[in-house]
Order: C-alpha cells, then structure tokens, then sequence
C-alpha cells in the first residue's frame, strides 16, 4: 500500500502535533475511530491518518506537521542546557559518557536519601517516639 506521506503522521509525531499522549491515539487506533498503516519503511512503526485526527480534534493542530515530525526525540534547547551543565558541572572523576553522568546523579542523590533518612531516624530517637 502507497502511504502518502503527507496525510499520515507516526503516532509520536500526532502525539506532539495535537498535544495529546501517545496513549490516546493509540485508543483512537485500536477503537477504529482513526486510520492507521503500517510504516512501509519501518514494519515497528504505525502511521495514523491526519485526516481522521484533524475531525477527531477539530483542526486544532498546537504546531504544523512538519514541525511535529521534527521535534519527535530531538533534545530541546533546555535539556541540552542541563546535560552541558551536567558535564561540566566540575564533578571529579565522572566523563563526558552520559551513563557515567546518570549513575553519579543517581548515586549522589541515594546518598543524600539516606542521610535525610538516617536524620529523620535520630531525630525521632531522641523525641522518646
């Protein structure tokens, strides 16, 4: 089947472009209240009609298609400000690789956890409670 890419959006890009989740238009898939084909270059990948959406949602498209299908998993400008800050946030020890970035964030907030924890334990000791 010939899928005109124009009238069909991946479930993520409609997601962003009606700001909805990707949930529901899932629903709207599996109730048969929107169209859907398989992604000719991509068998993992459903495309639903834009058509069918713009009823559904009355036109009220947030941003055009283009734009939607731009933005799918592209970092926005303040998730890049966070991770440079994260990088280079003098941390000794920790890497440009952004799983050695993530374990030391984890690990320094479970440390900070468990000395709230162990302060919250010593403060109810002493009250006699």
């Amino acid at each position: 089947m010939e899928v005109n890419p124009k009238k069909y959006l991946s479930i993520k890009e409609a997601a962003v472009a009606y700001r909805v989740s990707r949930t529901k238009i899932h629903r709207l898939v599996k109730s048969g209240a929107v169209r859907s084909a398989d992604d000719p270059r991509d068998d993992r990948i459903t495309l639903v009609n834009v058509d069918d959406l713009d009823s559904r949602f009355h036109g009220e498209t947030v941003m055009d298609m283009n734009s939607a299908a731009t933005l799918v998993g592209v970092a926005t400008a303040d998730k890049l400000d966070r991770m440079t800050a994260i990088r280079t946030g003098g941390r000794a020890g920790v890497g440009s690789d952004s799983t050695e970035i993530l374990r030391a964030e984890r690990e320094s907030r479970s440390s900070e956890l468990d000395a709230r924890s162990a302060g919250a334990i010593h403060s109810e000791d002493g009250d006699g409670r």
